[in-house]
């Protein structure tokens, strides 16, 4: 059986060989028939490259004559696209004048004006066809808004490899990428992908919880004044705090450290850090004038600038010839005794008054 196959196919051959390809009736051929046996894209190809060159290999070199823009067609949507023909050893070559367009059946055609060096045509059109790759779109958004810049969007070929990028803005940190409110599992600031349909990105940005430090505030000495303005604060705040004195003190400074930060009772500053400050007082001071009447009658002790509130004494000691009468201020007695003891809370002028003694 198998000797019966080989011998019916060698007779097939010789009758090929003698009398060529019976199919052409309108000119003289001899040997074998011309066939296209391979192109690329291949038939029905899927996802072609928008920048493919397009290729029909023949299974006999052919009269490079033949292979020309008429013999090798190509064609969409109904109309003929531009291109250079080429041909190298059995290879027909098509390159497009411009890139094919996305998601489009092309039909390549080498038509019967395609012959070989003894003039042997293809017996019929071979006709095949392709679909180039689609385009997708991919949309980028911030939420918030305020809270970052993506990049990366726009209209790409099908099966290319994007990136898109979040940058957070000031205050703010990327946390993830959603599409359609559900998290994109493993997708980082720069999250690369294949593109193979449309996406709608978004990323998603937190405010970063401002830093806080703590603002201490005393006074000295401590029952001397009241001071406000201590707390916890966000880095970067404004701050004011203050010193109000007691009675009997004056406001002096604000220290840090024992560093004086400050001479205004109300301290405004930017908080960049904790901050322990001491309002500083120091009480107020009045003068004690004495004066002795006549002047001559005698003399005073006890002159001088003091705290206020303290408790202070003035004496008055008569000359020779004289004794104590009172003592006066503004005129208005205020004392009888030599040794007058007062609680000082403003400047006091004392006049020791004296008479001869009778």
């Amino acid at each position: 059986m198998i000797a019966k196959k080989l011998l019916t196919t060698i007779a097939f051959a010789f009758v090929l060989l003698f009398s060529g390809c019976a199919k052409d009736d309108f000119e003289e051929i001899d040997g074998v028939c011309p066939l296209v046996i391979s192109t690329i894209p291949t038939s029905n190809a899927v996802g072609v490259p928008l920048n493919q060159v397009i290729t029909a290999t023949f299974n006999e070199v052919m009269n490079p004559a033949t292979i020309t823009a008429a013999s090798f067609l190509v064609s969409a949507n109904g109309a003929q696209i531009g291109g250079t023909v080429t041909y190298a050893g059995s290879t027909a070559t098509f390159t497009p004048n411009a890139p094919l367009l996305p998601n489009t059946k092309y039909t390549g055609t080498i038509t019967t004006l395609a012959k070989d060096p003894r003039g042997n045509a293809l017996q019929e059109n071979y006709v095949w066809t392709f679909t180039t790759l689609r385009n997708f779109t991919v949309a980028v958004s911030s939420n918030p808004t305020i809270g970052g810049v993506t990049l990366g969007g726009g209209t790409f070929n099908e099966g290319t490899t994007r990136t898109v990028t979040a940058t957070p803005n000031a205050g703010y940190t990327f946390d993830n990428w959603t599409e359609g409110g559900v998290i994109v599992p493993g997708a980082t600031a720069n999250y690369q992908f294949v593109l193979t349909g449309n996406r709608t990105l978004v990323a998603n940005y937190s405010l970063i919880p401002p830093t806080k430090f703590a603002v201490i505030v005393s006074s000295n000495p401590l029952l001397s004044g009241v001071t406000l303005g201590g707390g916890l604060f966000n880095e970067g705040s404004s701050v004011t705090v203050t010193a109000s004195p007691n009675a009997g003190f004056t406001f002096l400074n604000w220290t840090e450290n024992l560093v004086v930060v400050s001479t205004n009772a109300n301290y405004q500053f930017v908080i960049a850090g904790d901050r322990t400050l001491v309002a500083n007082y120091v009480p107020v001071q009045y003068t004690i004038t004495l004066l002795s009447s006549p002047l001559i009658g005698g003399t005073t002790n006890g002159a001088g600038s003091f705290n206020a509130g303290t408790t202070k004494t003035v004496t008055a000691t008569p000359a020779a010839g004289y004794v104590f009468e009172n003592w006066t201020e503004n005129g208005l007695e205020v004392s009888r005794s030599a040794s007058y003891q007062f609680v000082l809370n403003g400047n006091r002028t004392l006049v020791a008054n004296f008479i001869i003694e009778p």
